[in-house]
């Protein structure tokens, strides 16, 4: 890292300088402050990567229907190359149809209206990857301005292990449930203070 400042000293008795000199000085200051920018902003950059890439989630930049940039995870979640996700429009990366049923295509304007209007949003969305695989994420979305135009920062997370979980409980819970009214025999649940919270049919037709 370059860090310090340049100074030109005359030594010896003061005079004038030429037009030409004063003009060779004058590139000279331009071409430094020219590379003291692009240096700090290679700092800036290289920041921006080292987060964009050990953030763990799956991030992209996108601007209009294309992603700009991604990271490795975003990669990953494709099952993709960054020049092949780079290149395809983003509703391609959607899923014909969402978790209600409807089209994709059909609701993305209520879908991604406050995006599109310049606020930050959070949804479930299902994506597709470029094998064919259908998953679900929940996504959140922020705008950004950059360079005059709008961009979206897309942060998504895979849920399908969560729904499956969510979907085994649901299913256990049903088993459970079914099992308790089942039983020929009474079924009384009560708290500490022997406050009735539950029973089972059983138990209802011995209490009456």
């Amino acid at each position: 890292v370059l860090v310090g400042v340049i100074r030109w000293l005359h030594v010896g008795s003061t005079r004038a300088w030429s037009q030409e000199e004063q003009d060779f000085a004058k590139s000279i200051a331009d071409l430094l402050t020219h590379y003291f920018a692009i240096h700090k902003l290679r700092e800036n950059e290289e920041r921006y990567r080292n987060i964009f890439e050990s953030a763990g989630e799956a991030l992209a930049v996108v601007r209009g229907n294309y992603i700009v940039d991604c990271n490795d995870a975003t990669l990953e979640m494709f099952r993709a190359r960054r020049e092949e996700l780079l290149a395809i429009p983003v509703r391609s990366l959607w899923a014909e149809e969402q978790p209600d049923g409807r089209k994709s295509l059909e609701i993305e304007d209520a879908a991604f209206g406050p995006a599109r209007h310049g606020r930050s949003q959070q949804l479930i969305w299902r994506h597709k990857r470029l094998d064919g695989v259908v998953f679900d994420t929940e996504a959140r979305i922020t705008p950004l301005l950059m360079r005059g135009r709008l961009h979206h920062i897309v942060c998504l997370h895979d849920i399908t292990q969560r729904q499956r979980s969510e979907q085994q409980i649901r299913e256990l819970n049903t088993l459970q449930q079914a099992i308790f009214d089942g039983a020929n025999y009474s079924i009384i649940a009560t708290d500490e203070k022997g406050i009735i919270h539950t029973f089972n049919r059983a138990a209802e037709r011995m209490l009456g």
